[in-house]
């Protein structure tokens, strides 16, 4: 399976090219972040940490996902909503 990653400091995201379903959670809560026009599509620079954390573990298909964690943020327990979301989309992914 074919994955690429994006690193600043000890934060690296990891994308799984094959496991998105392009859902866009990610370029529409962090549009400055997650730029699929631009290349490198993910721009570390241009976000908080915290909250890049918070988009990748919204990812509905785990195409993005984060190694290692770093040590200051919150556990991902603490990042998961209550309650789970879904939304159906005519002809969506």
């Amino acid at each position: 399976m074919k994955k690429k990653e994006y690193s600043k400091d000890d934060l690296t995201i990891v994308w799984q090219p094959d496991l998105c379903i392009h859902s866009a959670v990610c370029f529409h809560t962090l549009p400055g972040v997650f730029k699929p026009r631009d290349r490198p599509w993910v721009q570390l620079d241009n976000g908080d940490i915290t909250a890049i954390v918070e988009t990748v573990h919204a990812c509905p298909s785990g195409a993005l996902s984060i190694k290692p964690l770093p040590s200051e943020l919150p556990p991902v327990e603490n990042l998961v909503p209550e309650k789970a979301k879904v939304k159906l989309f005519e002809n969506g992914p």
